[in-house]
């Protein structure tokens, strides 16, 4: 098994940041009045009311000196109305319900007493989150928010795996090691040790932002770089030994992986849940939490065998000329084994035969899930040539050029004694054997007149010795 990783994403912050601008202290102003909305306007209503206005005044599309501070405006209404704890402030007790700052005078709301509210943004501040939702943007939630409202989800892991052809074509498992980041068991994720507990950012004041005045009198209103936005921190001395008060700790794992039949070259495979677990620790209060996930990128190993096109396959067999002309049968390798296939008579090269429901499966699924099946096998012949001939080849394939009635085949025996040479070249076996019985048959009649001869030589001599 191959398998090497391609990286594991440094831990992202849990908190985002935030940019806050606000004018110098001024009396709380009527947001209803400001977003053109009586008090009886519901959410929805606010919010396009909000994103109507901030598109109108937003200082890069509006060149009027005076829309920047119109602009400010709507957003600190937009900030007092989607507060629900802050609407009802100024829905019961109006302007009176609130300080200079923008804060409830009642100390329930306002955080005790931190001047830019309990989530971090006073009568001046405004969230980048809703203005880049204005304009199609996907900001994130801000700290005590994402804490408080949402599922904070660990980081992927990402490796690669490779498989031969074989494997891609009938499904494999694979056993890839990783080294995820797991909760850390002594302090279950908290950070702390045994009996100690977080306390409140002596930076920021647990507000998990800070103010910064620029010149002007405008004020920046930042994420905390102390606590990083979230309002408490681990005191030295208090935190875990095993995961310095992170939470998490890497720890080597192994996981298996089901590789699908039919599965392409490139494709990524996901693992619910085998990623990194998010690092809570800085978190306040109980979050809920989720593990990332785990994408194994599939390569596959080319076959010597096949092409690939999606499900299709294609093969290239070579055949002889004699086969081509004449038709035969082949032996072809499939992805079941070796099967025998027969070539049509007067096959040429480029022809092609398809083999349906011989290829690599399919992934997608028909109608109510059912397989699709596999993808077709195409054999392609390639018709191969000899390119030395002995003379006697020659002289059959000049004797079928002539058949074939060829004038454009060059020859280099003369056409009248083509017939007489191809005999008398190479008779074979059963001609020699034909010529030497022959031979045999041919002198065995020149023998018997040569011994009725003698014969005949020897009555006479004889008649002549009696008559003496």
């Amino acid at each position: 098994m191959i398998s090497s990783r391609f990286f594991f994403p440094a831990r992202r912050s849990p908190w985002s940041r935030h940019f806050a601008t606000s004018r110098p202290s001024a009396a709380v102003t009527d947001p209803y009045k400001t977003l053109g909305l009586d008090r009886s306007a519901d959410k929805a209503a606010i919010k396009k009311a909000y994103f109507n206005l901030a598109k109108q005044y937003h200082p890069d599309s509006n060149k009027d000196p005076k829309a920047k501070d119109r602009y400010v405006e709507v957003q600190e209404a937009y900030e007092m109305l989607k507060d629900p704890a802050k609407k009802e402030q100024f829905d019961t007790y109006g302007s009176a319900g609130f300080d200079t700052n923008g804060n409830p005078q009642n100390p329930g709301f306002g955080g005790g007493g931190n001047p830019f509210g309990a989530a971090g943004f006073g009568p001046g501040g405004f969230n980048f989150d809703d203005l880049f939702s204005a304009f199609g943007g996907a900001a994130r939630a801000g700290a005590r928010g994402a804490a408080q409202n949402q599922i904070v989800v660990g980081d992927a892991i990402e490796v690669a795996t490779s498989i031969s052809f074989a494997e891609a074509a009938r499904g494999s498992s694979k056993s890839i090691r990783i080294e995820p980041l797991t909760k850390c068991s002594p302090c279950e994720g908290s950070g702390l040790k045994p009996g100690e507990k977080k306390s409140a950012c002596l930076a920021c004041g647990g507000a998990g932002t800070r103010i910064h005045v620029m010149q002007g009198g405008f004020q920046m209103q930042m994420t905390c770089e102390v606590c990083g936005g979230a309002g408490i921190v681990i005191p030295r001395g208090k935190g875990c030994g095993s995961c310095g008060g992170d939470g998490v700790v890497r720890t080597a794992k192994t996981v298996r992986v089901d590789i699908p039949a039919g599965i392409e070259d490139g494709m990524r495979l996901r693992v619910a849940g085998e990623g990194d677990a998010p690092a809570v620790a800085s978190l306040p209060g109980s979050v809920h939490t989720r593990n990332g996930d785990l994408y194994v990128h599939v390569r596959i190993q080319p076959s010597k065998e096949f092409q690939r096109d999606g499900p299709n396959l294609r093969h290239r067999t070579t055949i002889p000329m004699t086969t081509a002309a004449l038709g035969g049968r082949v032996r072809i390798p499939t992805l079941d084994g070796t099967v025998e296939i027969k070539v049509p008579q007067g096959t040429n090269t480029g022809d092609a035969i398809t083999m349906a429901g011989r290829g690599m499966p399919r992934l997608s699924t028909g109608q109510f899930g059912a397989p699709r099946g596999s993808g077709d096998l195409t054999i392609e012949f390639k018709v191969s040539m000899p390119k030395r001939i002995s003379a006697h080849e020659r002289n059959l394939l000049e004797q079928l050029a002539q058949s074939f009635g060829d004038g454009t085949a060059r020859r280099e025996t003369p056409r009248s004694d083509a017939t007489t040479t191809a005999t008398a070249e190479k008779p074979g076996i059963l001609g020699s054997i034909f010529d030497k019985y022959r031979s045999k048959t041919s002198d065995e009649p020149a023998g018997d007149a040569a011994r009725q001869s003698e014969q005949d030589n020897d009555q006479q001599s004889a008649k002549k010795a009696s008559s003496l």
